[in-house]
């Protein structure tokens, strides 16, 4: 029977001939014995393990399926896979060892900062398991050409060895054979060199000779230094490219394998894990490990170990931060294990143990479970986790009291460990690998003939038919079909070349691509489609899908970029200055016209285009909109004047003079009243008063113009002739005296006595036209005569009256009239005096 998960990726070649590695079985002595073909890269002596292979479901139950020359084939659930927690862990800078703990790291991304003990501040990678010594440090690579080959160490270290060709030693003139002797840390190994087969072997390993090879330069001190970088022995790639490599002479380099920049980090070592899992009685138990006490499962891979326990062996992936618990048991003897979910040691008495027809493996059934107890590999399976592979339905099932559970697997996916020299060195799938196949061994003087048969004509899965095999007559061959061999769809990769950003000009726009991987020219059958506009300008955008109609192709990133149609460019629209409107009481809109054709007109603020009635200067926004064209934003202006209102002031009959009242005022105008400003006084010195109208509606103002201060009252002048006024002119005094006892008069103009003010004079004016200035004393009748001379604001005023003196006849009246004229002495100096004092002041 052939073996599942063989095949390849389209190549575009014949699968006629393909070696098919298989297995038959034989019964002897009742028991069945699997022989296998001899798969592998024989030359190196690299053997692939086809006794089993491993599958992990999407629920990280890991299964071991037995291969089996049946239809049915039995499959074991072995382990459940789960995630560790990482608790420390620790890196070199430079000669310093730095340790960790993860707890203390705030992981985004898989990437986390922490600060060390030495102060420095350090990013730790976690998909990758370095960390970052000095982020702003790069290198690139450059390629180099010679005769390399690469030895890889148990910790992935790469020594890339330099053949000098002159130094290879040919014998017997051989010139493509010869021994090359390469000195590491003092120790000498001799390697035979076949430059024809391009191989390098020693001890047993045969490695590759390649002829291209990369340098990482970087300067060190004052040298510089080159590491030799072999593409195919990296430590760790990723699915986006990004690879790292750990050097012979302890460096460790972050490659971007795409754009071939190097930055050097620290390889981080994970010391400590936890983890959990179902242990005795169904409790919950918790594991605390040191890596550094992991049994090394593969020779030359460090991050896959077996932490080995009294009673259960976890396999740890390290890069994969994974555990394996087992779900079977560790025998100590035949017949007898530790339960360890149920916390119970069973022993089996041989009695009880029921042979297979697998030597070496027997049955027990304990109350309602079976046992499958392997004396081969000192291990008991509990039969709860037995299922059956369906080889021809790819599916693995299981009746569980009656009820089917079956689940789809993938064989190509199914997993085989890679022998060389005694010791695993890894894993490998069957599928898209080429290996050698030496036919399964037969007894001696016995032979294979022919080959197997694969009806390929491309893509999808073939069943693999017997075809021409045979086997000496000493043999009956019972071919099992049921294997197929698939041949998965060969990738395509397309690019696309579309416009960045192109403008709108009324064409479609259309998107160029380039498919690349298509084999021997072959015609793989294109389609074009497009999503979204590719004429006009959207926030949506446009893109292009491509399709394909080959069976034997599939299309990687078959959708473009969204592409984008950026709006063009109307002709600016240039608004002259509109002059400004004198208000007349009509709309005036605000109003964009002459636009490009097919465009419209908005206003910012208003549906329809804005009109103004009254007074004031506005501005509106107009938007002018095209479709795929970026919209105009015009800026209209409109000023609207008030009117100017005109109000005239009548003349002021009659005659004004000092002193009035402001006489009212009438005008031309019905619709207020006018008034001259109350706090204006009739002055002859003034021609010209000023006056207000005041209109009966206050929303007049809105309208019009005035001419005060505050540029809305109306306001105007009016010429007035005031005339002096007359004094107010008045006499203090007896105006009858006597000769003997005389009294001074005293004239007062307003309010100003003759005593205080030279524009009041008095005299006495004699019957006979004589003048006195001073009042006379000899009897008689005077015309007593006050003059106010005159000011601004008053006329020059004259007020007469009769002074009479009579006449005394006895001395008495002589006496009484010189002290009279004494007393009026006194008076008089009294009088000069104050007036004197009055000056000064």
């Amino acid at each position: 029977m052939p073996i599942y998960g063989q095949g390849h990726i389209y190549d575009g070649t014949s699968t006629e001939g393909k070696a098919i590695a298989y297995v038959y079985s034989y019964m002897r002595d009742g028991y069945k014995y699997m022989v296998y073909s001899r798969v592998g890269d024989l030359d190196r002596n690299q053997v692939v393990d086809l006794s089993s292979a491993e599958y992990v479901d999407e629920n990280g139950h890991v299964y071991t399926i037995v291969t089996d020359a049946s239809m049915l084939n039995d499959a074991w659930r072995d382990y459940y896979e789960k995630m560790v927690t990482l608790v420390s862990g620790s890196f070199m800078d430079g000669d310093e060892l730095i340790t960790l703990e993860f707890s203390a790291l705030g992981v985004t991304e898989g990437k986390g900062e922490f600060t060390a003990e030495n102060g420095k501040n350090y990013v730790v990678d976690l998909d990758f398991d370095v960390v970052y010594i000095s982020n702003d440090t790069t290198y690139n690579l450059k390629p180099a050409t010679g005769y390399f080959f690469s030895i890889v160490d148990s910790e992935g270290k790469v020594n890339v060895i330099e053949i000098n060709t002159s130094n290879i030693i040919y014998a017997n003139g051989d010139t493509t054979i010869g021994t090359y002797i390469v000195t590491i840390a003092g120790r000498q190994t001799i390697y035979t060199i076949n430059l024809s087969a391009k191989t390098a072997s020693a001890n047993g390993e045969t490695y590759d000779i390649y002829n291209n090879i990369h340098l990482i330069s970087y300067q060190k001190g004052s040298s510089t230094v080159d590491i030799k970088v072999d593409f195919s022995s990296f430590y760790y790639v990723s699915e986006d490219g990004n690879a790292v490599y750990k050097s012979a002479n302890g460096e460790t380099f972050l490659i971007d394998i795409n754009t071939q920049e190097v930055q050097k980090v620290a390889e981080l070592n994970i010391d400590t894990i936890e983890f959990s899992y179902i242990g005795s009685n169904n409790t919950q138990q918790t594991v605390v490990v040191d890596t550094n006490a992991l049994e090394a499962i593969y020779s030359n891979n460090a991050y896959i170990g077996k932490y080995v326990t009294e009673n259960l062996d976890f396999i740890i992936n390290l890069k994969a931060k994974t555990v394996r618990v087992p779900t079977f048991y560790k025998m100590t003897i035949n017949g007898q294990f530790y339960q360890f979910n149920a916390g119970r040691k069973i022993s089996v008495q041989n009695t009880d143990m029921v042979a297979t027809i697998n030597k070496g493996v027997y049955t027990y059934a304990n109350d309602t479970t079976i046992y499958y107890l392997d004396t081969n590999n000192m291990i008991a399976k509990d039969g709860a986790n037995l299922f059956t592979f369906d080889v021809a339905e790819s599916k693995l099932s299981q009746e569980v009291d009656g009820v089917n559970t079956a689940f789809d697997v993938d064989v190509r996916e199914f997993s085989y460990k890679v022998g060389r020299n005694g010791k695993f060195v890894g894993t490998t799938t069957l599928y898209g690998n080429t290996y050698q196949v030496e036919n399964a061994t037969l007894i001696a003087g016995n032979s294979w003939g022919g080959t197997f048969s694969i009806l390929a004509q491309g893509a999808g899965d073939y069943a693999i038919a017997q075809g021409t095999l045979s086997i000496s007559g000493n043999y009956l061959l019972e071919y099992v079909k049921g294997v197929n061999f698939s041949i998965e769809r060969a990738k395509l990769t397309v690019s696309f070349d579309g416009i960045e950003d192109a403008v709108y000009d009324g064409e479609n726009k259309f998107i160029d691509y380039t498919i690349s991987g298509i084999l021997n020219d072959e015609t793989v059958g294109v389609e074009q489609s497009y999503d979204g506009d590719n004429l006009n300008v959207t926030d949506g955008g446009y893109r292009t899908k491509i399709t394909i109609t080959s069976t034997n192709y599939y299309l990687e990133g078959g959708v473009s970029d969204w592409y984008y149609i950026l709006p063009a460019l109307m002709e600016p629209i240039v608004v002259e200055e509109s002059k400004p409107i004198i208000y007349d009481g009509a709309k005036h809109y605000l109003e964009l016209k002459n636009v490009e054709r097919g465009a419209s007109v908005s206003y910012a603020g208003s549906e329809t285009a804005p009109y103004f009635v009254e007074p004031g200067t506005y501005s509106v926004i107009a938007i002018v909109s095209k479709p795929n064209h970026v919209s105009l934003e015009v800026e209209l202006k409109l000023t609207i004047t008030k009117a100017k209102y005109i109000v005239t002031a009548l003349e002021v009959p009659g005659t004004l003079k000092y002193g009035d009242a402001l006489p009212s005022l009438i005008c031309d105008s019905n619709l207020g009243t006018i008034a001259l400003d109350p706090t204006q006084v009739l002055l002859p010195s003034v021609t010209t008063y000023t006056w207000t109208f005041t209109p009966y509606s206050q929303e007049f103002y809105k309208f019009y113009e005035g001419n005060s201060a505050d540029g809305n009252t109306i306001t105007g002048t009016i010429e007035l002739k005031v005339q002096k006024a007359q004094a107010n002119i008045e006499v203090t005094g007896e105006l009858i005296q006597s000769e003997t006892n005389p009294s001074a008069i005293i004239g007062i103009a307003n309010g100003l006595s003759t005593n205080e003010s030279d524009l009041v004079t008095i005299e006495y004016i004699a019957g006979d036209g004589t003048r006195y200035a001073k009042m006379p004393t000899a009897p008689g009748k005077y015309t007593v005569r006050i003059t106010y001379a005159g000011d601004e604001n008053y006329a020059e005023t004259v007020y007469t009256t009769v002074l009479t003196i009579e006449q005394e006849s006895n001395f008495d009246w002589a006496i009484y009239v010189g002290s009279a004229i004494l007393v009026l002495a006194l008076l008089s100096t009294i009088f000069f005096l104050v007036r004197r004092q009055k000056k000064l002041d």
